[in-house]
């Protein structure tokens, strides 16, 4: 039997539970679906009907430890449109009990029989639907009648029994199934030295007059005052999917703040930013608010402001939650890297501090990479005389300096004038 149970509820486990699987008693996992090897049962295609049982536990933890869950043995049952697949099942309830539902219904499915040559037969469930009596095992994660994966077993028939069914028999050799020279510069041909005896060669001083070169100052520091602007965040998008799937969450916005799809805007408040340093103290006003978990999740972050040093600080946010890990304040929630991108910066690094990792309930630790963001802001005036005089600002030139008098001794051909080497005794222009 093939089952990846469901995908949803695997890819939450390890993007945002810390989660992980483990299988024993036969089953395994190859990568991409579980298999439970068969152990005894019957079928009749013609019929329709089929009560074929496997073998094999595969065990889910995750949120440590608070997430807690086996599933095991499962038993396919086939008999006219009644189609169900039934599994041992334990859990831990979200307060830390252990349960053991013994054998239940766990899903219920369409169910379809085929027998093909070499007594070879295929059971296939497809609309799977998790039945009410699993509903607590997920720990509110889940309720009845959620769609689940498709399920899949090929079957070897052993001979015939005197029942009209034929008994399955499990595979002889049933295993898991398996379904990542730069070009060298040439050097030019050195020309011949004049000779000594045909020219007569002497040392002579040559002064010029160098110019006093401009001397820039240093870029200011004083940040600009900023007008409008706006920060536009995902939070975390395996949350956001979580929420939206196993979770069965959502979210609103709360002051001002906006949703675009899967990410949050929050409009400018106040603050200064100096692009050419990348530092400045920013404000940002709104708030999301997330529940899920039939209440379990309860959280709201809000008023985003962010504290930047060249390219380089601290996101603040107001948290708010409730459910499993109440808390509530203004914390330094992740620190943060960031990049000029058009009219302000983008995030390349909104790395969870131990700070921010309290609301969470075990979901993220501290380090984990939330989503990276991206900020557009406006000068305190839109007009272009502001902009230049910003820019201006911020590299002075002073007065040239005072011009120099430089000398340097030369060889020269006493009889044509023609200067044949400098100061270092080189011939020009021939590398000798």
């Amino acid at each position: 039997m093939q089952w990846t149970i469901n995908s949803h509820f695997l890819n939450a486990l390890k993007m945002m539970m810390h989660g992980s699987w483990s299988t024993s008693s036969g089953a395994s996992w190859n990568g991409k679906v579980f298999s439970f090897p068969v152990s005894k049962g019957s079928l009749s295609s013609t019929a329709q009907k089929a009560d074929v049982k496997y073998s094999g536990s595969v065990h889910f933890t995750g949120v440590g430890g608070r997430m807690d869950l086996t599933l095991a043995d499962p038993e396919i049952v086939v008999n006219n449109g009644d189609d169900h697949v039934i599994m041992s099942v334990k859990s831990k309830t979200m307060v830390g009990q252990s349960v053991d539902y013994g054998r239940i219904t766990f899903v219920d499915m369409t169910g379809s029989i085929t027998q093909g040559q070499n007594d070879a037969a295929q059971v296939v469930g497809t609309n799977v639907k998790l039945n009410s009596q699993a509903v607590d095992a997920f720990a509110g994660f889940y309720r009845a009648g959620k769609p689940m994966d498709d399920i899949d077993s090929s079957l070897k028939l052993g001979p015939q029994s005197s029942r009209p069914e034929p008994t399955v028999t499990p595979k002889p050799d049933q295993s898991t199934i398996m379904a990542p020279q730069s070009d060298a510069a040439t050097e030019a041909a050195a020309g011949e030295a004049p000779s000594a005896g045909a020219h007569k060669i002497i040392r002579k001083q040559v002064c010029t007059v160098v110019p006093g070169a401009s001397r820039a100052t240093s870029p200011t520091s004083t940040p600009a005052k900023v007008g409008k602007g706006s920060m536009n965040w995902g939070v975390s998008t395996s949350f956001v999917n979580a929420l939206k799937g196993p979770m069965q969450g959502k979210w609103t916005m709360l002051g001002g703040a906006s949703a675009d799809g899967t990410r949050f805007n929050f409009p400018f408040s106040g603050g200064n930013y100096d692009r050419a340093t990348k530092t400045g103290n920013l404000n940002f006003s709104g708030g999301v608010h997330f529940t899920g978990v039939h209440g379990l999740l309860d959280l709201s972050l809000s008023d985003p402001s962010l504290s930047l040093k060249n390219g380089k600080g601290v996101m603040k946010l107001t948290l708010n939650a409730g459910g499993m890990a109440p808390f509530k304040g203004r914390v330094d929630f992740a620190n943060v890297s960031v990049v000029p991108s058009g009219s302000g910066f983008t995030a390349t690094s909104v790395v969870l501090t131990g700070n921010g990792v309290q609301v969470w309930n075990g979901f993220y630790k501290k380090g984990h990479s939330m989503d990276n963001f991206s900020v557009s802001l406006g000068d305190k005036s839109d007009s272009a005389s502001a902009a230049k005089q910003n820019s201006a600002s911020l590299v002075k030139k002073s007065a040239a300096s005072p011009t120099k008098r430089e000398c340097h001794d030369v060889l020269v051909d006493a009889k044509t004038g023609q200067i044949i080497s400098g100061s270092n005794g080189s011939l020009p222009n021939t590398g000798v």
